[in-house]
């Protein structure tokens, strides 16, 4: 491996150990307004494991970055909330658990799928396994927890912030500037060429995250529209 390569497989881990970082925030932040809102215990206790689990995350992500020669930096403070503050705070909880799990992990699920497929490398490959079923669990969180809101009554509110919640995972990782060949050169190492990654959103979106909201009675057509306008 040249020095360059080198120098860009470790700044990938790198950011990939800041989002875990990031994460393990949102589920702790998650955890407590579960709690708050009378949650059934099995949610709140798996929130409160995946925080856990996205430390962990965090320092296997650290530890691929630092034999590359890069030292992750996590960021200072905690992560902003991602719900309108405008709403009721239990249907913020439930912006949040539905945004971070539904969708976010959802899709994360889908890429980290190709990038364990791609990769060569041994160590790599067990990361990603490791954050991979993990993140299954996660993802589990935002439907259960929108399983029990729809019981207890209407969600069709949420109808409203599906396109934000989708915009909210178009990432530089996902939708950055066009990389040409540079892209495929990192798949051994736990990269994926844009088009793929690309491909897995827009899969897993239509698939997985509107097919999952529309069964719960949220209205998806807005989000469908953007989805095909994004896919242009």
């Amino acid at each position: 491996m040249n020095e360059l390569l080198q120098h860009r497989v470790g700044h990938l881990w790198a950011s990939r150990a800041r989002f875990e970082h990031e994460a393990a925030a949102r589920f702790d932040q998650l955890a407590e307004g579960l709690t708050e809102i009378g949650a059934p215990r099995p949610l709140r206790e798996l929130a409160r494991r995946a925080a856990g689990d996205e430390r962990r995350h965090a320092r296997l992500a650290d530890d691929l970055a630092q034999r590359f020669g890069v030292r992750a930096m996590p960021a200072a403070g905690p992560p902003a909330r991602i719900a309108p503050l405008g709403l009721p705070f239990r249907r913020r909880v439930l912006y949040e658990s539905v945004a971070l799990c539904a969708v976010m992990e959802s899709v994360s699920v889908a890429m980290l799928r190709e990038m364990r497929r791609r990769s060569q490398d041994a160590q790599v490959r067990a990361t990603l396994h490791a954050i991979l079923v993990d993140e299954v669990d996660h993802s589990r969180i935002g439907w259960g927890h929108l399983a029990f809101e729809r019981e207890r009554g209407d969600v069709r509110w949420l109808g409203a912030f599906v396109v934000p919640m989708l915009q909210g995972t178009v990432t530089d990782e996902i939708f950055g500037a066009p990389e040409g060949e540079r892209g495929a050169v990192l798949e051994p190492w736990g990269g994926l060429r844009r088009e793929l990654r690309q491909q897995a959103f827009f899969d897993t979106a239509e698939g997985v995250v509107l097919a999952g909201l529309a069964h719960f009675g949220v209205p998806v057509d807005a989000g469908r529209e953007w989805l095909h306008a994004a896919a242009r």
